[in-house]
């Protein structure tokens, strides 16, 4: 319990600390305005601020909710999808995939999202995606049980916002492999503070992570700007 609200507390912290930056620079904007497009997106409030190339492809183009089975089923969101692969989905590791909703924007994607978050979660658990191939679930059939429950929260977006604001897609459920010899069985995560050199063989990569011998793991994606030499034989 300790450590729930500890981690709560902190997230609130962040949220005040973001907002008091935003309010500084759009001092126009009500704190009630500000406040929820931070909870739904502050790269929308980026975009919406000024009409630029970057909000137009970040913030102002088509999004995408998607289901997927990284171990445990989740949602999420993600503005690729190219020959039906998104490269978020292999990023978080996931095993299957389908898209459920094409909506014309973030902030639309982002309610959307947080209304499926009613009944699966939004997170990836890296352990247990790392542990092995997760069971096969029928994505197809989890998509349309959650169309179903959203059926009148999806209805109030397209009354506010328009029929195109929310459109199904008739996706199949996409199988992705991952090039792993071995997985880990007592997972030991390297931390390059605190080791900053190692070595081993390879085994196995799978969304941001690397496997090596000794049921170590590393998430190369967090030392992005780091400074390393590497060496292979």
């Amino acid at each position: 319990a300790d450590s729930s609200q500890s981690s709560l507390l902190a997230r609130q912290e962040k949220e005040q600390n973001v907002g008091f930056l935003f309010f500084a620079q759009f001092p126009h904007l009500s704190s009630l305005e500000l406040a929820c497009t931070l909870t739904l997106s502050t790269a929308f409030l980026i975009a919406s601020q000024s009409v630029g190339t970057w909000g137009e492809e970040n913030c102002f183009s088509d999004h995408f909710v998607y289901l997927a089975n990284t171990g445990n089923l989740k949602v999420g969101i993600t503005r690729h999808v190219t020959d039906g692969i998104s490269s978020r989905w292999i990023d978080q590791g996931a095993s299957q995939a389908t898209v459920m909703l094409r909506v014309p924007d973030r902030l639309t994607s982002g309610k959307v999202e947080q209304l499926c978050t009613q009944y699966i979660g939004d997170k990836t658990n890296w352990r247990t995606m790392l542990k092995g191939q997760p069971d096969q679930q029928d994505l197809i059939a989890l998509k349309h049980q959650m169309l179903e429950k959203l059926a009148d929260d999806l209805a109030q977006i397209t009354g506010d916002k328009g029929i195109q604001a929310v459109t199904s897609v008739d996706d199949v459920s996409h199988e992705i492999g991952y090039p792993v010899e071995d997985y880990p069985v007592k997972i030991k995560s390297i931390n390059l503070d605190k080791t900053p050199e190692f070595s081993g063989v390879l085994t196995g990569i799978k969304g941001q992570y690397w496997m090596l011998d000794g049921d170590r793991v590393i998430n190369i994606r967090k030392y992005a700007g780091y400074e390393v030499e590497f060496s292979a034989s």
